[in-house]
């Protein structure tokens, strides 16, 4: 819809104001580029192994959009803005049937939500988190209404255990 639009199109000028990356989305980045450069995934070739990071899921996507030739600041902001947009696909999946008004109003706060703005425009590994969290949420309520779990609570699932082990 127009409003869907007109929010979304504030959420990107409004996000493209928080250009800065956190020291998290930093240090997820130089386990990557080891990775890609060296073929270990650590902080540093030379250095000690660490027991783990933060989120397994954000590594992977990022590793393969630099296998594919892509700037790693290029596929983050890819993946940030992907799981933005899966974030209201489903919000709106899970809304079905709610009238226009309190669906947009939902959409707005999470559209302009400040710490959910700096989590993508920071880089940061909660918004591909809060989108894998989101559709396991959905995807377990659909399979409870079925009374049968199905592969799509399946894969939500497992995907957003890919993406925080922890």
């Amino acid at each position: 819809t127009l409003g869907t639009r007109g929010l979304f199109a504030i959420f990107l000028i409004y996000s493209g104001m928080r250009p800065e990356l956190s020291d998290d989305t930093f240090i997820t980045f130089q386990y990557v580029r080891t990775w890609y450069e060296h073929g270990i995934l650590n902080w540093h070739r030379d250095l000690p192994l660490v027991d783990g990071f933060t989120s397994v899921g954000h590594v992977l996507l990022l590793r393969s959009g630099m296998g594919l030739g892509l700037d790693i600041f290029t596929v983050n902001t890819v993946i940030c803005f992907g799981a933005f947009g899966c974030i209201w696909l489903l919000f709106l999946l899970a809304t079905r049937g709610m009238a226009p008004i309190p669906r947009l109003l939902g959409l707005s706060v999470i559209a302009l939500h400040n710490g959910f703005v700096f989590w993508v425009g920071a880089g940061l590994d909660a918004v591909p988190y809060a989108a894998c969290f989101f559709a396991a949420y959905v995807a377990f309520d659909r399979a409870v209404r079925l009374q049968r779990f199905d592969v799509w609570t399946a894969v939500s699932i497992m995907a957003l255990a890919i993406m925080r082990p922890d």
